[in-house]
């Protein structure tokens, strides 16, 4: 494959990556304008405290597993649930709308320029290490609001989000082979 052969293809890709990333970030920022919609109209309508009445159950309400144990009856609210649910969907969705926004210039830019190798796209990828980053404490400090304010629904702090912690990180560790490439292709631009 000759160099305006593999050139044409990263400039292809990059696009087409770059419309996929742009799309994903409007659709996540109105899922999130979605759910804060929806949480006003739980926390402004008056409604009577739903409670459910349940045994011995395990509930999973994004990444929060909670063990109701009480063998006679334990009462859920399921408007604290709901309510909590749809917090975190905002938080998570928020959090993703900015990091495609943020890949979707990355990919852009790549396919403008014929190579990934871009300060810019270096300053990019460590933005999106910080998201990530800052996703994982901002659920994990919101999953213990929501612990606190259904207590006694949620029994066990477990956010679920070490992943975002680790793949920020990872993200990091690609931002400084990014900044080594950027050198490398000055280099060899200055060869030439």
């Amino acid at each position: 494959m000759t160099t305006s052969a593999s050139a044409l293809k990263l400039r292809r890709f990059g696009k087409g990556l770059g419309i996929a990333t742009k799309v994903l970030s409007i659709i996540s920022f109105v899922v999130a304008g979605i759910l804060l919609v929806s949480l006003i109209f739980a926390l402004v309508v008056p409604w009577d405290t739903v409670v459910m009445n349940v045994g011995e159950v395990t509930v999973n309400v994004h990444g929060m597993v909670t063990q109701l144990t009480d063998q006679a009856s334990t009462d859920v609210n399921v408007r604290a649930i709901a309510l909590s649910a749809i917090s975190l969907g905002i938080i998570d969705g928020v959090f993703f709308g900015f990091i495609m926004g943020i890949l979707s210039r990355l990919f852009k830019d790549t396919a403008a320029h014929e190579t990934p190798f871009l300060s810019t796209n270096v300053r990019r990828l460590k933005s999106v290490g910080w998201l990530l980053i800052a996703n994982s404490f901002a659920m994990g400090i919101a999953t213990a609001i929501v612990e606190v304010l259904t207590h006694p629904v949620t029994s066990a702090f477990d956010t679920g989000n070490g992943g975002y912690l680790i793949t920020g990180l990872v993200i990091f560790a690609l931002a400084y082979v990014f900044q080594y490439g950027c050198e490398l292709q000055q280099a060899a631009d200055e060869t030439l």
